[in-house]
C-alpha cells in the first residue's frame, strides 16, 4: 500500500506540473532536527541546513514556488517496487529521509 500526501494549498498538481529538482554535487549526509511548532501543536518544522542547500542552489531563487512530495511504505517490499519503478523512469532520484526520536537525558 503508497500513501502519498500532497497538501499544496488544496489545489491538485499532477506529478507532470512538477519539475524534480536534482542535487549538482556528489552524495552528503545531513543531520538536523525537527522543531515543535505551537500553533499546529506539533513537531512539524524541518529547516534545511545550508550543506542541504548547497545541494539544490535552485531553493535559493525567491521567485520560484517549491513543493514536495512525501511516498510512505508500510513494508520493505513496497518500497523495493517503488525504487524499482523510479530507475526504469530514470525521472528522479529520491532523499533518504529518516526521523528519529531522540533518547532523553537520563535514559
Amino acid at each position: 500500500m503508497t500513501l502519498v500526501k500532497e497538501d499544496l494549498r488544496d489545489e491538485e498538481i499532477k506529478d507532470s506540473d512538477l519539475q524534480v529538482l536534482r542535487p549538482v554535487t556528489p552524495s552528503v549526509c545531513v543531520k538536523g532536527i525537527v522543531s515543535y511548532t505551537t500553533n499546529q501543536g506539533a513537531w512539524n518544522l524541518i529547516r534545511l541546513k545550508k550543506k542541504f542547500l548547497d545541494k539544490f542552489p535552485q531553493l535559493e531563487d525567491k521567485k520560484s514556488k517549491f513543493s514536495y512530495k512525501m511516498i510512505f511504505h508500510e513494508n520493505q517490499k513496497d518500497f523495493e517496487k517503488e525504487l524499482r519503478k523510479m530507475k526504469k523512469s530514470k525521472d528522479a532520484i529520491p532523499i533518504l529521509f529518516f526521523l528519529y526520536k531522540e533518547k532523553e537525558k537520563g535514559d
